[in-house]
């Protein structure tokens, strides 16, 4: 099961329905995607240190194994964050994927199937002995990475507690820890550079400019805000605030959250602050508000070209080549297992929709049913 269905299952489980939300400064957030620094127990489940865990008050569940990441045993997720419908890690060590030798200073992209290297520390200039152990994309394709120690990369001293841009070889300056009151000897963890283009709260990952999401690896003050190491916190606009503090009542004491991502607004612009994601049942990764549920090729409309692709599955049922996994239909809404006419009827209720009249918002509702 690749990346992307792994996180529709989690819509399911976690998105479906009524969501719990957990109010932190007038902001809200459906879950976080989490590694520690150790292995952890929480409650009767365990989890280790190469694992992607994912916390929603006040459950946590595994999402990623260190086997599905092809990490071995005792190697540590030092860094992890979304790429589009990939995901990207870095190790605390050197270690073999799938035969390719990857070090402490690379970031690795998963798809869900292969491994590529997203960035070559020895490309990059990172200096032997120093491991990226945070990682962001940003909308452009660079990425934003913090360094556990000081090094000297693109002309200037980078410190733990500082982050840095890296476009193809070329790495410069982004971020300076002391410009946002992180004490000297602190070191950046986990970072997000967010935005929140419609307002409702929820973070989006990959803004070139907005505020910064960051965990430290020590308990510290930053501006005089006293943290510890499960906090996450946000400076930028406005003065620095614990955004997510939550973590710290629910880890054990001598664990700290090395990496972390939070669940993208899957609605950008159009207001879905619960992230109702219900079709289909098992969700598609794109808020109920943002699509038309036969809009099967991404555009602002629901046309012909929609009815093309409806009508090429139209009749698959379980006795003649039916809709799986492996073999999904356009238009098996309901995950049946056929395309028939209860789907007709779903298809009917949106066609016709077009940038002249209700427009369907440029989201691709792919036939992503998970077929038992």
């Amino acid at each position: 099961m690749n990346v992307k269905h792994k996180l529709l299952k989690f819509s399911l489980y976690f998105l479906q329905g009524t969501l719990l939300l957990v109010i932190f400064s007038s902001l809200s957030f459906a879950g976080i995607f989490l590694s520690t620094d150790i292995p952890v127990s929480v409650g009767s489940s365990s989890f280790e240190e190469r694992e992607i865990v994912y916390y929603e008050f006040p459950d946590f569940a595994s999402f990623l194994t260190g086997t599905d990441l092809g990490i071995p045993k005792g190697v540590n997720v030092d860094a992890f964050a979304y790429s589009g419908d990939s995901i990207l890690f870095s190790v605390d060590i050197p270690v073999s994927i799938n035969d390719e030798d990857y070090s402490e200073r690379d970031l690795i992209l998963y798809d869900g199937n292969n491994f590529t290297r997203l960035l070559d520390g020895d490309s990059a200039g990172i200096p032997r002995g120093a491991t990226i152990d945070a990682a962001t994309v940003l909308t452009d394709g660079s990425v934003v990475i913090s360094l556990d120690v000081l090094v000297y990369l693109g002309g200037s001293d980078i410190e733990a507690r500082d982050l840095v841009r890296c476009v193809g070889f070329s790495c410069d300056s982004f971020f300076t820890g002391s410009d946002y009151g992180i004490p000297e000897g602190a070191n950046l963890d986990g970072v997000m550079v967010i935005t929140d283009g419609d307002d409702d709260g929820i973070p989006s990952q990959g803004g070139i400019t907005g505020d910064i999401l960051f965990s430290l690896d020590i308990p510290t003050a930053v501006n005089g805000l006293e943290v510890t190491d499960n906090d996450i916190i946000r400076c930028g606009q406005s003065p620095c605030y614990n955004y997510f503090d939550e973590l710290t009542s629910q880890l054990p004491i001598n664990a700290s959250v090395d990496a972390f991502s939070f669940l993208d607004d899957n609605c950008p612009e159009d207001h879905n602050p619960a992230q109702e994601d219900s079709y289909p049942p098992q969700g598609n990764w794109c808020g109920d508000a943002c699509e038309c549920e036969g809009n099967f090729d991404g555009d602002e409309d629901q046309d012909g070209s929609d009815a093309f692709d409806f009508k090429v599955d139209f009749g698959r049922s379980p006795l003649g080549n039916p809709c799986e996994s492996g073999n999904p239909c356009n238009g098996d809404f309901d995950c049946d297992h056929d395309c028939d006419g209860s789907d007709a009827f779903t298809f009917k209720e949106d066609f016709g929709r077009s940038p002249f009249g209700n427009p369907c918002p440029n989201c691709v509702t792919e036939p992503w049913c998970v077929y038992p």
